[in-house]
């Protein structure tokens, strides 16, 4: 697995793009999150609209949500358009706000959302294969923002049992049960990390006493500020913009 952080800012950057990341999975590419900056992220990475085969989307907010149905409408339109549609996961508890959220902007000259991509529903935590590999959602509602659907996800290579997880916006650390999708193939934790007291995200003090010190070293800080310089902060590491990093290379 090769994870491409697209960006790595928070909703206002003007720095870094959004907190967006390209997972990729052997010949299969994941879209964790679809930001407005998209359109900018994904062509600076190296990639185009045609190179994403899965989207998923952790919750609703425009950072992670507002640049999905312009790179649907791209990718259908385009001179060059991909053989197979991008398949959408979603949580049963999404998909209503995620078709009402689509369908305006996608529901007209006699296309439907059905045309721009597939649906793949999850019940549950049941988990979405994409060959060998399997990608679960964990339920975060109301811990990022009150009234907010919002999923965790875990993505493992059920063959060797590698894993990361990735955690989207989370401010109420507590009142998660992060902790229980840890283990020892875990190799990265990706964590939204606030360096300031704010309503919506955990602040680099939460997180450290909310993972226990032997996980410091697997904790990957992200959705920063624009003030903070990825190089200077050593209480946590940063996920640096524009660099990959390997899941599990030893495997």
């Amino acid at each position: 697995m090769i994870v491409y952080p697209l960006g790595v800012g928070s909703a206002f950057t003007q720095r870094y793009y959004h907190n967006n990341f390209l997972v990729e999975l052997n010949d299969q590419k994941l879209l964790i999150d679809a930001g407005t900056t998209l359109r900018y992220s994904l062509k600076s990475a190296g990639f185009t609209e045609s190179s994403i085969h899965y989207v998923i989307i952790t919750h609703f907010h425009f950072d992670h949500v507002g640049g999905l149905e312009e790179l649907l409408l791209k990718r259908y339109w385009s001179r060059h358009p991909a053989k197979e549609k991008i398949q959408i996961i979603t949580h049963e508890k999404q998909r209503n706000m995620l078709e009402n959220i689509l369908m305006p902007g996608l529901n007209n000259q006699n296309l439907t959302l059905r045309d721009y991509a597939g649906l793949i529903t999850v019940e549950d935590e049941q988990p979405v294969p994409i060959g060998p590999f399997r990608i679960q959602m964990i339920e975060t509602t109301h811990l990022h923002a009150i009234g907010m659907q919002s999923f965790a996800l875990k993505i493992f290579d059920q063959n060797t049992g590698c894993n990361f997880l990735f955690t989207s916006d989370i401010k109420n650390l507590k009142g998660s049960n992060l902790l229980d999708y840890i283990d020892e193939k875990t190799e990265f934790i990706f964590q939204d990390v606030s360096f300031a007291e704010n309503a919506a995200h955990a602040t680099i003090h939460q997180i450290m006493d909310y993972y226990p010190k032997s996980l410091h070293p697997k904790l990957m800080g992200m959705h920063y500020d624009d003030e903070i310089d990825a190089d200077s902060v050593t209480a946590i590491r940063l996920v640096k913009q524009g660099v990959p990093l390997q899941i599990c290379m030893h495997d």
